[in-house]
């Protein structure tokens, strides 16, 4: 018998897929200078601890990342992972400036929504099979699967973000149980399929965590 989740998932997450919606190519936020992502890096979209509005959905950070990139705004991301649905924004294999370091070069950004109306802990088993998928496609070990805050700190800035904010304050179990989910999408196959592609999907036997 497979071993029951200790996050309270709801029916409508076995529906959640991954969306392709590339920002367009007059966006600042997207370089065209390709990388070999080495780390992982998890964010979260929030204005702190306190749920943001129920109107700071996944369309209003879609929206709101093309237009800070069509203003010349240089920060951006890789994916955002609601309850329902995930957004990839910018390729993997492609720079953007989402730690704010050198960590830019070899790196991908995962940011997670917060809102009011969604399921938290849907969102955040979306982000750990979304990591997990992308560990397997890239050989990343769950060691170089870090927080916002961490990568800042390898770089050396002194006072890094604290990002994301819900899983540093060790809500719904912190990093630790973050982890465990993550461990929990390899043993049990639970990944983006489209994302990891047929040709990748043999490094699941061979996956050391």
């Amino acid at each position: 018998m497979k071993k029951k989740r200790k996050y309270k998932l709801s029916k409508e997450i076995k529906g959640v897929r991954v969306k392709e919606m590339f920002l367009p190519p007059e966006c600042a936020n997207r370089s065209f200078e390709k990388q070999t992502p080495e780390y992982i890096v998890i964010h979260e979209v929030s204005l702190g601890l306190g749920r943001s509005p129920e109107n700071f959905n996944m369309e209003h950070y879609h929206n709101y990342i093309i237009q800070q990139g069509l203003e010349g705004r240089t920060v951006g991301y890789h994916y955002l992972c609601g309850d329902k649905e995930i957004y990839n924004f910018i390729p993997d294999d492609e720079k953007t400036h989402h730690v704010g370091c050198e960590l830019n070069n070899n790196s991908i950004g995962i940011e997670r929504l917060i809102c009011k109306g969604i399921s938290y802990c849907d969102a955040l088993h979306n982000q750990a099979k979304l990591a997990a998928t992308l560990m397997v496609k890239y050989n990343i070990p769950i060691d170089r699967v870090i927080s916002h805050k961490t990568a800042q700190a390898m770089c050396g800035i002194e006072q890094p973000k604290q990002c994301p904010n819900r899983l540093i304050a060790g809500q719904y179990g912190g990093f630790s149980l973050f982890y465990k989910e993550i461990k929990k999408c390899l043993e049990f196959g639970d990944l983006f399929y489209e994302v990891l592609g047929k040709e990748n999907e043999m490094k699941l036997v061979k996956n050391n965590i």
